[in-house]
């Protein structure tokens, strides 16, 4: 069995050994597995929190294009989690997700919008951006 069947079935049966084995793989340089520890790392599961190094993770994995890692660098920045909040950064972390077509960051970068936090407020454009992210099954 692959490395990543590997992990979801020890994420239903054994979330703490799944974090071990993904702590194995991290400094392996696959950004899917990057991401998937960053993601149980910043809601501590199956370990403590860290999102310090959560963000560590999601970065390494958005320089290899992870569209999904992309968005969580820019929810790290909204949120100040593992860094100060800097809605500029994450206005930019989203778009760049966005670009990939990342529903998630799409929304998210709606949202900034819609607030005028990171970027000048354009409800308009928001409006456009949450249409978008409807058509990308986005239902929030």
């Amino acid at each position: 069995m692959e490395v990543a069947g590997q992990i979801r079935v020890l994420l239903a049966t054994d979330p703490a050994a799944a974090i071990r084995l993904l702590h194995e793989c991290r400094e392996a340089d696959e950004p899917q597995l990057q991401l998937l520890l960053g993601q149980l790392l910043i809601n501590g599961v199956g370990a403590r929190r860290d999102p310090r190094e959560a963000l560590r993770l999601f970065r390494a994995a958005a320089r290899a294009r992870v569209p999904m890692a992309m968005n969580m660098v820019g929810r790290c920045h909204e949120y100040g989690l593992g860094t100060p909040v800097d809605h500029v950064k994450a206005a930019r972390w989203y778009h760049r997700a966005a670009t990939f077509d990342c529903d998630w960051a799409i929304y998210n970068y709606a949202q900034l919008l819609a607030h005028g936090r990171g970027v000048p407020q354009d409800r308009r454009a928001a409006l456009l951006w949450f249409r978008l992210a409807a058509t990308r099954g986005h239902a929030r």
